[in-house]
């Protein structure tokens, strides 16, 4: 899961990454970015990555799709 935004990271998105282990066809979930630290968004330049997501689904498409929600939800908690 990479920055979509510039800015700084909240604990909001921390936990995010933490629940998403407990959610169905998520496979792993492993934070690579911490509270607070300062991240770079795709418009500013090369995206930090916040997480090692591994999702799975029926179809690689159904995977895709899931993987984006969450990655879209995780972008709101940069402020």
């Amino acid at each position: 899961v990479n920055a979509q935004k510039s800015g700084k990271l909240t604990s909001q998105a921390t936990a995010k990454f933490e629940a998403w282990r407990k959610l169905p066809y998520v496979l792993s979930s492993v934070p690579l970015a911490r509270t607070g630290d300062t991240v770079v968004g795709v418009k500013d330049g090369l995206s930090t990555w916040l997480c090692e997501l591994v999702v799975t689904g029926k179809t690689s498409e159904e995977a895709l799709k899931y993987f984006l929600e969450l990655e879209n939800d995780a972008a709101a908690d940069i402020e």
